[in-house]
């Protein structure tokens, strides 16, 4: 064999030998990753989500699954099977979870992993799935109010820690039921005079972010339940005045506070579009409106954004 030809045949053997193992190290990451291929079918939303808004999670699975924890900023996110959008059919087939979640007020942006551990017969997994946040670019108002309510003397804010109680006791009743069913009714027909985010100065005094949405309500304008719930809280309080507050389930927990006049009481259930009060002034308040505000696995978010999410609920 000449010196041309030994290279030549040297040089062929070196291209099939690389050429195999290159497709021997494309077989093997093909059957790694479908060894490690995750059973489960998450949806989370594709573009970033803004401090203060809302977004749903959706876990198509086994319906042997257990899942044994959903947390997200800290927090443990209650999530249900939704009986009504799966499969009928039962043995393994795909069963559906849900869960709402929401993003706290200032919350800085980037990336958040939303942590997923579950078990599947006898092995124990984890997911971490990254959720992209923005921020809000939220304004600034400035209002007047009585002045009492801006600086409290010590019998008012022996009041107001006991109103705190009260409303953490009441976000404490949870209830493992999802009551709500989209889509919302809007519980007072008026624009809005203050939105969610705003940073607020009463009297000339700087004061805590206003996480609600104001609404223009002539005294005595009737509010409504914009899905149905539990009346955890019907009282008079320090800052809010006459205030509302209903479970909806799984952690989801809506506020109405300034009220004029309270037409329920706590324990009992209310339906979608029910009254539950009269709008007015009471509490710290510069004119009659409704505050409406939610809390969401305790993060306080735009009511707004919640009705988009709900609404888009399929």
């Amino acid at each position: 064999m000449t010196e041309n030809l030994k290279q030549r045949f040297w040089k062929n053997k070196k291209q099939q030998t690389k050429a195999f193992l290159a497709f021997m190290f494309i077989c093997f990451f093909a059957s790694t990753k479908l060894a490690f291929a995750s059973p489960l079918d998450i949806e989370v939303p594709k573009e970033a989500v803004e401090d203060g808004g809302v977004f749903e999670t959706t876990i198509h699975a086994p319906c042997s699954i257990e899942i044994i924890s959903m947390r997200f900023q800290d927090r443990d996110i209650e999530f249900f099977r939704d009986l009504k959008a799966e499969t009928k059919s039962g043995g393994d087939k795909p069963c559906l979870f849900r869960g709402l979640i929401g993003i706290d007020y200032g919350t800085n942006p980037g990336k958040i992993s939303l942590q997923l551990r579950y078990k599947l017969g006898k092995k124990e997994s984890e997911e971490n799935i990254p959720i992209e946040i923005k921020s809000g670019n939220y304004i600034a108002e400035k209002l007047s109010v009585p002045p009492r309510t801006v600086r409290p003397n010590e019998k008012d804010k022996k009041q107001i820690e006991k109103d705190h109680l009260l409303i953490s006791k009441a976000y404490a009743s949870r209830s493992y039921e999802k009551f709500w069913n989209p889509p919302v009714v809007m519980p007072v027909d008026g624009i809005i005079t203050s939105g969610y985010g705003t940073s607020r100065v009463y009297n000339g005094v700087k004061s805590n972010v206003h996480l609600g949405a104001d609404f223009r309500a002539p005294t005595g304008t009737p509010i409504l339940v914009p899905v149905r719930g539990k009346v955890v809280l019907a009282h008079k309080l320090f800052l809010t005045g006459n205030t509302v507050i209903l479970d909806h389930g799984y952690g989801l927990f809506s506020i109405y506070a300034h009220m004029s006049k309270m037409k329920v009481k706590v324990g009992k259930m209310v339906k979608k579009g029910q009254l539950i009060g009269l709008s007015g002034m009471t509490g710290r308040a510069n004119g009659p409106h409704l505050h409406w505000g939610i809390s969401l696995h305790g993060a306080k978010i735009d009511p707004l954004k919640l009705v988009k999410v709900l609404n888009a609920e399929k």
